[in-house]
């Protein structure tokens, strides 16, 4: 019985079979070890920019303290740090190939 088994499972072991070389040019494709680098480099750019998302809120929430309204500028800025975001975010997880800023240009408000 041990036998029978043995020998399926060296059958099945047969009809599996990775192509080494194909998986190795997979592994060493320059670009794939490239875009690593850019997606730590973004993954930092990322954290930092929530600092700067924290300095408007508290900024935009002083000014509407004190005035009763928002401020358009923060209002402009912001909505471009959040289409930023979406925009490291899509590239970080490969739904998008284009690297964000500074790369292309800074998302505005209208896009």
């Amino acid at each position: 019985m041990t036998e029978e088994k043995n020998q399926e499972l060296v059958e099945n072991q047969s009809e599996e079979t990775i192509d080494t070389d194909d998986l190795k040019e997979k592994v060493l494709n320059q670009g794939k070890w490239l875009r690593v680098i850019w997606i730590a480099l973004f993954i930092f750019i990322y954290f930092l920019s929530w600092y700067a998302i924290i300095l408007i809120s508290v900024v935009q929430f002083l000014y509407v303290l004190v005035t009763d309204s928002s401020n358009n500028n923060l209002d402009n800025v912001s909505s471009g740090f959040k289409r930023y975001m979406s925009q490291v975010i899509d590239y970080l997880t490969y739904v998008s190939s284009e690297k964000p800023f500074p790369f292309s240009p800074f998302p505005n408000k209208e896009e």
